[in-house]
């Protein structure tokens, strides 16, 4: 890890880690800035003062920094235990489940703080979660687990490639004119109707690609937009799972 052995040298590895657990433990009666400083001493920071302060802006907590932590949010004890594994400067942090009990509020917040982080200070995040969307929105490298193994992974726009989405969407003049001529094809599974927009869930993405342009044109309708929806990780995973379970 690192280049290093984790035997002989796991000390070095670990200054090198930060880590937030699905659910840490915090004493209620310290403040947020004396339990984030108490951990920078435990990690031997030279300068705890300084960096515990730059931490809990970091985080969006200093605000909070002399209220007990008894008396603090689901989000903003996210935000400490992110805090937490932020000490010392780590080059990887390892977030169990992080937006675990937030509201969605909460949870863009988190999610945009670690982006953020990652964007700025070059930190990177090894992200457990079941909670694929948030994925979608700060991850580019996903790997899918079964039974404790890798079954997939990679980056995540090489996934939505490889597991081609099977809904596509199609903006045209008359959305109607278009369901009515699509109905009881045999490549086409069923269809929603959003605006001028219609999704289409497709048995057969080659024909339906090929087919499309030709209904469109002999229908004399205005095409403004064809295109497969991607970003939908769920239907990766799904996909994942079904091949692995189909062998």
């Amino acid at each position: 890890m690192f280049g290093m052995d984790c035997w002989s040298q796991s000390f070095e590895i670990k200054r090198k880690v930060g880590v937030l657990l699905e659910d840490p433990v915090y004493p209620r009666n310290f403040t947020g800035e004396r339990y984030i400083e108490f951990v920078a001493r435990l990690r031997d920071v030279s300068r705890p003062e300084l960096e515990v302060k730059e931490i809990l802006r970091d985080v969006g907590l200093y605000w909070a920094k002399d209220r007990k932590i008894g008396g603090y949010s689901a989000g903003m004890l996210q935000r400490l235990g992110l805090a937490r594994a932020l000490i010392g400067e780590p080059e990887l942090v390892i977030l169990d489940e992080p937006t675990a009990n937030l509201d969605p509020a909460g949870r863009m917040e988190l999610l945009e703080k670690i982006k953020e982080l990652h964007e700025d200070k070059g930190i990177s995040f090894l992200i457990s979660t079941h909670i694929l969307p948030e994925l979608e929105r700060i991850c580019d490298w996903v790997s899918i687990i079964r039974d404790g193994k890798i079954v997939e992974q990679g980056p995540l726009n090489e996934l939505f490639k490889k597991y081609k989405p099977h809904t596509y969407e199609i903006e045209v003049s008359d959305p109607k004119m278009l369901v009515f001529r699509l109905n009881n094809l045999d490549f086409v599974e069923n269809m929603l109707v959003k605006g001028n927009k219609v999704h289409c869930k497709v048995k057969n993405v080659e024909k339906f690609c090929k087919e499309i342009p030709n209904i469109i044109s002999s229908l004399k309708l205005s095409l403004i937009r064809f295109q497969p929806v991607y970003g939908v990780l769920e239907e990766v995973y799904r996909n994942v799972i079904g091949v692995e379970r189909s062998d």
